[in-house]
């Protein structure tokens, strides 16, 4: 790979090919490094919501039935999805625009997705820890972390390439600038003169 080399400006860094660059666009990674901490702090803030109402359901609603279980966590995960769609729009894909029809069925179709996936991962876990703990809180809270933390991965996924997914009408305008307006096209933006 031949990259040109500008002196002073320290080694050159290779282009990554293609479907790398598709996955981390504007940087090598740099910026999608960033995103995923940001990704990683909102997920830790919804999973306490999520928890926090799992917890309170089966302190209300205690049980070893893990039907009961299921259902429990679905309102709970629904609980910490509604703070992850504005926290993850506006913070971590720093998308400024309204939501879209489109953003909401897609984040509503992912959701209903995930709660699928974290139900039948809660599931496995809960049956596969039931023979081992009494206290129905600890094997409610141990069944749905492992749970969420196999989920983790799945949601970022369906949020970077789906949901939030950078178009022409979704990307952040950068600091300072304004948008372009139907009269002023980004392409036919007004050079400054030099001269008085």
């Amino acid at each position: 790979m031949n990259v040109p080399h500008i002196p002073g400006m320290g080694k050159p860094r290779p282009t990554p090919p293609g479907p790398v660059r598709a996955l981390f666009p504007g940087g090598g990674g740099r910026g999608t490094c960033w995103q995923v901490v940001r990704y990683c702090l909102v997920g830790g803030v919804n999973t306490l919501i999520d928890v926090s109402i799992l917890n309170a359901l089966l302190w209300r609603f205690p049980t070893h039935n893990m039907q009961l279980l299921v259902v429990e966590n679905s309102v709970a995960y629904a609980g910490g999805a509604v703070s992850s769609f504005f926290l993850n729009k506006y913070w971590t894909f720093r998308r400024k625009q309204q939501p879209t029809r489109q953003e909401v069925g897609r984040f509503l179709l992912s959701v209903a997705l995930e709660i699928l996936s974290n139900n039948a991962l809660l599931w496995l876990a809960g049956m596969a820890l039931s023979p081992f703990m009494a206290n129905v809180i600890v094997w409610g809270n141990i069944s749905k972390l492992l749970a969420v933390a196999a989920n983790a991965v799945l949601s970022y996924l369906l949020m970077r390439f789906w949901i939030f997914a950078s178009g022409t009408q979704d990307r952040a305008i950068p600091k300072g600038a304004s948008p372009p307006t139907a009269e002023e096209p980004e392409n036919m933006k007004e050079i400054p003169s030099q001269f008085p």
